[in-house]
């Protein structure tokens, strides 16, 4: 019937249905055609269609001795009214995806039995049936005086956060980072990259704290520290105690006193932690848990390039990394949360005179910097001072959170300080 609608009116232009989702290949050779006479501009009809299938890459699709003009003949016929198109459409789709997800929950059951690992029969198979799902679904195509309409409804809601001193988004915990960006903003994917040791670990989740401490749920995707690194980390901060202390162990009283209050209002934080995400898969899976069943706002990664797309991967390491950098893409648009996850850069910045980072730093791969909407940097200044000695070149406590991309803002650069002892960075 959607074939016959098809040749019976000019419905063809505005079908979401492809050849594959027709379970016959004769009816997928025979859409593909009438495809290629639309896209030629011509009309669709039983004759034009007919010529089409008659050439050779058709044929060969086609039973021997398949009688064209009559088959299409006989859909003509056979086919109530054109303008029931969309619900023929509709049952086709519907069809289709049944038999996509029947296929992938074979395979997924197949690699149950052949014992691979759990977690990636899961992921493959969930990645699977959300392509299938995402595939599907009914592409709305909205007027651009509606694109307009919510573009205006936002300055509105933009004006009145600035005449109420609120941010448009969540703040970041730092007063000039917030100036610079409005804060973290829904639906963008942020990029926060540094060398190892450079505080992008502190930096992110001091930005954690502080949208927890703002009344929003926040949520931390950790690839690199234990619970207790983490903990131990964010008690120093919170503090004031050093960190060299807590690991040691040799505290005083005054010190105890710090701690404690410290711990207390670290607990009452709506902040939720994930320690056992090392796929790509996992950390999707991780955040759509974070923000369905926790109601979390905002999700730091920590950090990227430890990512894998998992063991039965086989291409480069550059294309793995685009294609997880894609995901986060994909994570923040498809649950409207920010999404911030730490980079490493490359060795290169440590053997330049000028050792600011740049976007060409970013390790492993360019298609992060091109998926990210905002990527900025961790840098602190170089201090030759000896280190039990006084600062006198004042680098010692100097970074800075350098802004490189911003696709909705401009780039820039804030000052922060930076409390060694603690890991802690403040505002100048």
């Amino acid at each position: 019937a959607l074939l016959g609608a098809c040749m019976i009116a000019p419905v063809a232009g505005d079908a979401r249905v492809r050849p594959e989702d027709f379970y016959k290949d004769t009816h997928r050779a025979i859409f593909a055609a009438i495809l290629a006479v639309h896209a030629r501009g011509d009309q669709v009809d039983i004759v034009t269609v007919s010529a089409e299938l008659r050439k050779p890459e058709y044929q060969r699709r086609l039973p021997e001795g398949f009688g064209v003009a009559s088959y299409l003949s006989a859909l003509v016929s056979q086919t109530p009214t054109a303008s029931a198109f969309p619900g023929y459409e509709r049952l086709v789709i519907s069809a289709a995806s049944l038999r996509d997800v029947i296929y992938a929950c074979a395979d997924a059951q197949k690699a149950a039995y052949d014992k691979r690992p759990p977690d990636d029969v899961i992921g493959a198979c969930m990645s699977r049936l959300d392509d299938i799902r995402m595939r599907r679904g009914d592409i709305e195509a909205v007027p651009y005086s509606r694109v307009t309409a919510m573009g205006f409804e936002q300055i509105e809601r933009n004006a009145e956060a600035a005449r109420s001193g609120r941010l448009t988004g969540i703040t970041t915990g730092f007063r000039d980072i917030d100036a610079l960006t409005n804060g973290f903003q829904p639906g963008q994917f942020y990029v926060i990259a540094g060398r190892t040791g450079k505080g992008k670990t502190s930096l992110a989740m001091q930005m954690s704290r502080a949208a927890a401490t703002a009344g929003y749920s926040s949520g931390v995707i950790s690839l690199e520290m234990t619970p207790e690194q983490l903990g131990i980390r964010d008690i120093a901060s919170e503090s004031g105690v050093p960190l060299k202390k807590l690991n040691s162990g040799l505290l005083f009283d005054a010190d105890w006193y710090r701690i404690q209050p410290a711990v207390g209002r670290l607990a009452e934080l709506n902040s939720w932690c994930v320690f056992s995400a090392f796929t790509a898969a996992a950390v999707a899976r991780a955040a759509q848990h974070l923000v369905q069943a926790r109601g979390v706002q905002i999700v730091f990664v920590d950090y990227l390039q430890l990512l894998s797309l998992g063991p039965d991967y086989s291409g480069s390491r550059e294309q793995e990394v685009s294609a997880i950098s894609r995901m986060h893409k994909r994570m923040a648009k498809t649950l409207r949360i920010p999404v911030v996850a730490l980079a490493q850069l490359n060795r290169g910045v440590e053997n330049r005179s000028d050792k600011r980072p740049t976007l060409s730093d970013l390790r492993e791969s360019g298609a992060i910097e091109q998926d990210a909407d905002v990527v900025a940097f961790v840098h602190q200044e170089e201090c030759r001072c000896p280190r039990d000695a006084e600062c006198f070149c004042g680098n010692r406590y100097k970074a800075w959170y350098l802004q490189r991309k911003g696709r909705m803002d401009s780039d820039g650069d804030v000052e922060l300080r930076l409390h060694g002892a603690t890991t802690t960075f403040r505002d100048v």
